[in-house]
């Protein structure tokens, strides 16, 4: 809970009480351990099942022994930083599971020839571990809603690969939950249309990188933090620890501009904060005031840093013009985004650093989600990689156009977005899930838009087909292509 906001926590039998005919919730827990377990459930029947590792494990380790064995040498950018975390898996046997899906998120977010074989092998390696072995109880249904745990919590489902040769993605559409009792929180949400389209906040920068010495170890970092959270709100200034724990090399977000004029050329009545206007201060003045929650959706084209072991260091970098005034060091952490106050049905995020300060399936990605939710917003859409900018803004491009143009709500643009890339009508060469993968989408699936025009609005709320032959001008339509 955070700013008096508490999630009650939901059992299995009131979970499917959520539930319509044509969805579905997979909750896995206990994914740090030899064997995990899935819960399958549907609004008619509740399964569980334990998830055997060994064979699985066994055979990638077999098959990509040199590739493992290479990534198990490279130590985390602070060694100490993550040791916690691996002792657990350490005593509770997941350590080379943690690895193989280290490797398999790892190839996923690079481009490159070799990754392409291994990408397909080991996504239909997890799809006959993780989902085959239920499908035949959701096969019939569209919805999808993945509760993850730990190790999970990185990867994504709808990339994994079935025996046809087609993702998961193709089938289901899929979307991902922090929790149970979020489910039914979001489901519970119905904000009116009387909103202003949509907020981008980007070309953030940081001047104040001052390192803080005294941090050298983890009991070090621990008392750190101990101070931070004894402080009164706003009032600790974490500048020096974010750039000992090297977040200060962290690059501007150069694209961010590219990134709000494809947001513009689709939604010409938003607003934005660009640079020394998108200041931590200014958020919370917002919010404050209550003009966050004049937004339908909030966008950050900016950088955001998540670490698993220290969620409450996960955090947007916002610029720092004010970094002296109350604590305001330009990053917006965890325990501030769930102080917030939003009536969002969507904030995105397309730029975050997956891999600082531990390996790069970091679920710190669902932590992003959950303090968002716990603020106000019905969806969080969030990056798991980092992508070239122009396939950013061609998958923003297309999500907004189906959106905007057919009346879709997030969750189904998204998954129309990705069987866009998959489909070859963005390139052959786009079709590889590095590309559509990385977005994935947290919130409530049967969740409405209100950025649809009127006239189409209208035809959607009498039945009839939304029309599909607008067409944008050529200079705001954006095919994909990685910089030379």
């Amino acid at each position: 809970s955070s700013n008096g906001k508490t999630i009650p926590p939901l059992s299995v039998d009131q979970l499917q009480l959520e539930l319509s005919e044509d969805g579905s919730i997979l909750v896995f827990a206990n994914s740090n351990l030899k064997n995990p377990v899935v819960f399958t459930i549907t609004n008619r029947k509740i399964l569980s099942r334990e998830i055997k590792t060994k064979g699985f494990t066994d055979r990638i380790q077999k098959k990509f022994s040199r590739e493992l064995n290479n990534l198990r040498q490279l130590e985390p950018r602070i060694k100490w930083f993550d040791s916690p975390a691996q002792r657990e898996l350490d005593l509770f046997g997941g350590r080379d599971f943690r690895d193989i899906l280290s490797f398999y998120v790892s190839s996923l977010a690079t481009v490159a020839d070799t990754n392409s074989a291994i990408i397909q092998y080991i996504g239909r390696e997890l799809y006959d571990l993780l989902i085959d072995p239920i499908y035949h109880e959701i096969s019939a249904k569209n919805e999808i809603t993945i509760i993850p745990d730990k190790l999970l919590s990185g990867i994504p489902f709808e990339a994994l690969y079935d025996d046809t040769g087609h993702y998961l993605i193709e089938y289901h559409q899929i979307a991902y939950s922090p929790s149970a009792g979020m489910v039914k929180l979001n489901k519970q949400r119905n904000y009116s249309a009387d909103r202003k389209p949509l907020l981008a906040i980007g070309n953030t920068y940081l001047q104040n990188s001052n390192a803080n010495d005294n941090i050298s170890n983890f009991s070090q970092l621990r008392a750190s933090l101990d101070d931070m959270f004894k402080s009164p709100a706003g009032k600790f200034s974490a500048t020096g620890l974010y750039s000992e724990l090297g977040a200060g090399e962290l690059p501007i977000l150069i694209g961010g501009q590219s990134e709000i004029d494809v947001l513009q050329s689709i939604i010409p009545d938003m607003d934005a904060l660009l640079a020394g206007r998108a200041t931590e201060k200014q958020l919370k003045s917002m919010s404050y005031d209550g003009d966050l929650m004049d937004y339908q959706v909030l966008h950050f084209a900016t950088n955001a840093i998540v670490m698993r072991s220290q969620p409450e260091l996960s955090a947007i970098m916002l610029s720092d013009g004010d970094a002296n005034s109350n604590g305001n060091d330009g990053y917006l952490r965890l325990p501030e985004i769930a102080k917030l106050k939003l009536r969002a049905d969507l904030i995105s995020l397309t730029h975050i650093d997956p891999g600082f300060g531990t390996r790069i399936n970091n679920p710190g990605v669902i932590e992003i989600a959950q303090a968002f939710t716990i603020s106000g917003a019905k969806a969080v859409s969030v990056s798991l990689w980092g992508s070239d900018q122009n396939i950013v803004n061609a998958y923003l491009s297309k999500l907004y156009e189906f959106v905007v143009e057919q009346g879709f709500n997030f969750a189904r643009a998204n998954t129309e977005t990705k069987r866009y890339f998959i489909s070859g009508a963005a390139g052959d060469e786009f079709k590889n899930p590095h590309f559509w993968a990385s977005t994935v989408f947290h919130g409530e699936q049967a969740g409405k838009t209100f950025l649809t025009p009127p006239k189409i609005a209208l035809l959607l709320s009498q039945g009839e087909q939304a029309p599909t032959t607008t067409k944008r001008p050529s200079k705001t339509t954006f095919k994909p292509k990685v910089e030379e």
